[in-house]
């Protein structure tokens, strides 16, 4: 590995048509006519660089400046919805929900036409503005995919789809299907399994263009896909619900169901589909669903769903019984499947469910965030921001740590009925949170929109990392019904949502892909920048490298939102996850590195480093940036950008 360090007045990194090491002009946004901010280096020791930019204050405020970076419709002329979002390390967004529409806008698509039945699922590819598809496709069969249909005895199933990505920009997607022939490529179960619906897992490439696999999961029963997770290696892993006695296991924790109407399930495939890795039932006597997954860097498991057992299994339980009907339940499973770390029960007299619309998340330290809904008046807090139900239905989002201890539990809404539409955290640890509302005093804070402008209204919270004050709060919606379903935010605090509307004044930007509702129902994706500290955000220039191959930022974005210049600590740091760091740049531990008030600069394309022989071993990687407090290294924000050394 090999950083370039230079020679004194010669270039740390080369870049497209300067160097970092060579005085700059930087044109600073947020000023009319945009004034001029100086930007020098020199080197200062070993692979290690000092900057200054300008003159600044020591002190900077918390000021938020929240802006609807992107806002677009995506849909056909009939009904069209977004259920799940997913980033890559480029800044691209995929979009999956369901579609019934025929015409559903299409892109280099691994399927050209919708399947048949009533629904299919789709898969959409956005840039990082937002402006243009790189993909959309459609992925179904004859029957109905995605749900959305009805079943046996009539009812709606709930649609659910959900997505997720690899280092190298592969998206994988789980769902449910009743069609016979759903598209498969090297399946892990080639046939239906039976009964009313199975599960499904498919695997396509970056560029959309090819199924990498695609396999059927199920028995003869109904069984339901509602999550995946993907870990570093691209394993995926899968949550959802099963009333098959005959659902596929293998090293299981469980081997059989627990009785009742159903169980969840958990199962981890390999990273080519070919291998059922684990797989397990989990529940007791009475339903229990799984709908969340998250995996940690260490391989732990987590699920997250609701349960009607007072037999669930349980294990170093925070909370060890049933105390209402159905209560959510959050547990731990070891990275191979066959034991639990830590399973509890999480509600109280009333109902808490983490359904369809409830998430799981887990950052580096392991500790896992839960976001649900209760109707109960006793639901257990601790520590909250909000410590009492202000309506029918309110939120709760909580966090576990690491042993399976509730670090805080809160309430969150207003007094109607609030729903989770999702959870996320950022590099800094701030908490976000998506969802739908018809309160019309849904708690705000510093909102681009500051009323419920129809029925429900879409909304996105950020929190502070304990969750004891509300960062930044916002209603999203125009006159008719606008849920959000899906949110994913990358680690400099940028938030990305998708749902679906009926809106025909939903707000959306200039230069969107789709400006306007096309059908009775259209999908939404809409990015907002909440960040409020300093941040370096590097966009690589791609995601999978050789020996020799140079590590190229195409972006090096430095950004202060602040009215007011922060003094802070840049680092640059290369990792391996899970085993160690190496520090490639660290400046400004005294104050010396000065960010101006509403900076926007790129600093890239930059080359940062060389792939050398012997050096790098095989495998993933990870290039990060941390900014942090002088002196105090409080940490402010963090961009985590993994590659692949092959």
């Amino acid at each position: 590995m090999r950083l370039h360090p230079g020679a004194p007045g010669r270039p740390v990194a080369d870049r497209a048509g300067d160097r970092w090491g060579r005085p700059n002009r930087n044109r600073r946004r947020g000023e009319p006519g945009g004034g001029h901010v100086g930007r020098k280096g020199c080197p200062r020791g070993k692979n290690r660089v000092e900057f200054a930019l300008g003159s600044y204050d020591s002190e900077f405020p918390l000021v938020i400046d929240p802006v609807l970076a992107y806002s677009t419709y995506l849909g056909g002329t009939a009904k069209d919805g977004g259920l799940a979002i997913a980033l890559d390390a480029l800044g691209n967004a995929y979009v999956a929900g369901v579609t019934i529409s025929l015409d559903f806008p299409l892109r280099n698509p691994v399927q050209r036409f919708h399947g048949g039945g009533v629904s299919d699922v789709f898969v959409a590819k956005l840039d990082p503005t937002g402006s243009a598809l790189l993909y959309a496709t459609f992925l179904g069969g004859s029957g109905d995919d995605g749900g959305g249909a009805q079943d046996e005895s009539g009812a709606q199933v709930v649609p659910v789809v959900r997505i997720a990505v690899d280092h190298e920009g592969n998206a994988y997607v789980a769902s449910l299907t009743n069609s016979r022939d759903f598209p498969l490529q090297s399946p892990l179960q080639g046939a239906y399994g039976g009964g009313v619906d199975d599960a499904f897992v498919a695997k396509l490439s970056a560029d959309g263009s090819a199924l990498l696999f695609s396999t059927y999961l199920g028995g003869s029963g109904r069984d339901e896909a509602h999550d995946v997770a993907v870990d570093g290696l691209g394993n995926a892993y899968v949550t959802g619900f099963t009333n098959s006695p005959d659902f596929p296991v293998r090293n299981a924790l469980q081997l059989g169901s627990g009785g009742g109407y159903g169980d969840a399930f958990v199962a981890k495939l390999s990273s080519d589909g070919s291998s059922l890795l684990f797989a397990t039932y989990l529940g007791g006597r009475a339903a229990d669903v799984g709908d969340r997954i998250a995996v940690s860097g260490s391989g732990d498991v987590f699920v997250a769903g609701y349960t009607g057992s007072n037999d669930f299994p349980t294990a170093r339980a925070a909370q060890p019984w049933l105390r209402g009907s159905f209560d959510a339940f959050v547990a731990k499973l070891s990275p191979d499947g066959s034991r639990l770390a830590y399973s509890t029960f999480l509600g109280g007299s009333g109902n808490e469910y983490v359904d369809r619309d409830g998430f799981v998340v887990v950052d580096s330290g392991g500790s896992a965030y839960l976001v649900g809904y209760t109707d109960s008046t006793d639901f257990p807090t601790k520590n909250p921001l909000q410590a009492a139900n202000a309506g029918a239905v309110d939120l709760f989002v909580a966090k576990l740590e690491p042993g399976g201890a509730v670090a805080f539990a809160t309430y969150l809404g207003g007094s109607g009925s609030d729903y989770p539409g999702g959870i996320a955290l950022d590099g800094a640890g701030y908490i976000y949170v998506a969802g739908k509302t018809n309160s019309t005093d849904f708690p705000l804070r510093n909102p681009i929109q500051g009323y419920n402008a129809g029925a429900f209204d879409a909304f996105l919270v950020k929190l502070d990392p304990r969750a004891s004050a509300l960062v930044f709060s916002t209603y999203l919606g125009g006159a008719d019904h606008d849920y959000a379903q899906g949110l994913v935010v990358d680690s400099a605090g940028d938030a990305l949502v998708t749902g679906f509307t009926y809106s025909n004044d939903f707000p959306v930007t200039a230069g969107s892909l789709q400006a306007s509702l096309e059908g009775m129902e259209d999908c939404f994706v809409l990015k907002i920048e909440t960040a409020s500290s300093p941040s370096l955000r590097i966009t690589m220039s791609k995601l999978s490298y050789r020996d020799d191959d140079t590590v190229t930022a195409a972006e090096l974005r430095l950004k202060n939102p602040a009215d007011t210049a922060a003094a802070v600590r840049l680092q640059l740091w290369l990792a391996v996850p899970g085993v160690g760091e190496v520090t490639l740049l660290d400046v400004g531990a005294d104050g010396s590195f000065a960010v101006p008030a509403r900076l926007d600069a790129d600093l890239g394309p930059v080359a940062l480093f060389q792939v050398t022989p012997g050096t790098m071993p095989r495998g993933e990687w990870q290039f990060d940036s941390r900014v942090r407090k002088p002196r105090t290294g409080l940490l402010l924000s963090e961009d985590r950008n993994p590659f692949v050394v092959r």
